[in-house]
């Protein structure tokens, strides 16, 4: 009815592929004109729905930026820590005379 600003769809699907019966689905859908304040409300309605999806991404990425950043530092400290270990075994397999860790400490203080 287009004075009450409200239109209807019929929609009928057949399948026909079958040999013995058709298949036949059938859908009504009212459809109802938005004027005035009622389409002003559904504007208002969907921005705010807009800004909430918007925040939403927003802090999903911020999570996901802030899970890599401590995968990459937990692997970075395994790293440092496994290069520290490897550092003090070799110490103990090869020791140092006692002038040449002097040598070392020294142009550690002073630098190159």
């Amino acid at each position: 009815n287009p004075e009450a600003s409200i239109t209807t769809v019929l929609t009928v699907r057949a399948d026909f592929a079958s040999t013995s019966s058709a298949k036949v689905d059938v859908s009504v859908d009212h459809y109802e004109l938005l004027e005035g304040s009622a389409l002003d409300t559904y504007v208002i309605v969907q921005i705010l729905v807009l800004v909430n999806v918007a925040i939403m991404l927003i802090d999903i990425g911020n999570n996901l930026k802030n899970a890599v950043l401590r995968v990459v530092a937990e692997r970075r400290a395994k790293a440092e820590e496994a290069a520290s270990l490897k550092s003090e075994r070799e110490a103990r397999m090869h020791p140092q005379s006692p002038m040449s860790q002097t040598a070392q400490m020294i142009t550690a203080k002073l630098g190159p």
